[in-house]
């Protein structure tokens, strides 16, 4: 599931950090994104932190701007995309069984939320940004 929220950032000059069951390859350029899933948390911790001291580093989330030019389309224009797209509507009747089909559900990275790992994370004694 996929909103405006996700092309904000790019549109800011800002690299979206995500965390979803999405693949965001099919929707953001190369390189423009962390994926906090394939993270532990002091692991992004410690990424961001590069990023916010290694200029260099945190400059290879931007590189596709070179070739690209991140815009958000107004909401009437994508309410005239949709309504002229040819979309066969779908429903589903139970749709816990049906994300147990697909193999829809994103379990978290081992360990990440057992007892006490988060509280080493959160309450660090500055800030990750």
């Amino acid at each position: 599931y996929i909103t405006e929220k996700l092309y904000l950032p790019l549109v800011h000059g800002l690299v979206p950090i995500v965390w979803g069951g999405s693949n965001y390859k099919d929707f953001l350029p190369p390189g423009s994104f962390i994926d906090a899933r394939k993270y532990h948390p002091k692991d992004l911790a410690h990424l961001l932190m590069e990023l916010k001291n290694d200029p260099v580093q945190y400059g290879r989330y931007h590189v596709w701007r070179k070739f690209w030019k991140a815009k958000l389309r107004g909401s009437m224009c994508e309410l005239c995309h949709k309504l002229h797209k040819n979309i066969k509507p779908k429903h589903y009747q139970d749709i816990e069984t049906f994300r147990k089909k697909n193999g829809r559900c994103i379990r978290p990275a081992k360990g990440m939320f057992k007892g006490g790992n988060w509280p080493k994370y959160i309450g660090m004694d500055h800030s990750v940004l």
